[in-house]
């Protein structure tokens, strides 16, 4: 932006960073969907979306993993706000409940 118009192309919205988040969305969408079909459906499509559950979720926890790495490296004032001492201790529960949460999914 300049002023009040736009100095860019049509193409500055495509970069790695948001075809990586497009692709986590799709992903949190097809896991969306398949847990909600597991919980209203029977065999045999409740067996195949338990087995598809999981992978997804790999893939899901991956991409998070992924966007919590990124965007501390690309934004320096987020990575000061996300670990600096008052901040990281709001933070840290964040990633562990989405890890233990995890677990107990894959377990189920």
């Amino acid at each position: 932006m300049e002023g009040r118009a736009f100095s860019g192309s049509q193409l500055d919205w495509l970069t790695p960073f948001n075809l990586f988040c497009g692709v986590g969305l799709v992903v949190t969408y097809a896991l969306l969907g398949a847990t909600w079909l597991i919980m209203k459906s029977e065999d045999p499509l409740h067996s195949r979306m338990c087995a598809l559950s999981r992978p997804l979720l790999i893939i899901l926890l991956l991409v998070m993993g992924g966007v919590s790495v990124w965007t501390p490296f690309t934004h320096d004032d987020i990575a000061e706000r996300w670990f600096t001492l008052p901040n990281l201790y709001y933070f840290l529960p964040v990633p562990v409940l989405v890890l233990a949460f995890s677990v107990w999914l894959c377990a189920a």
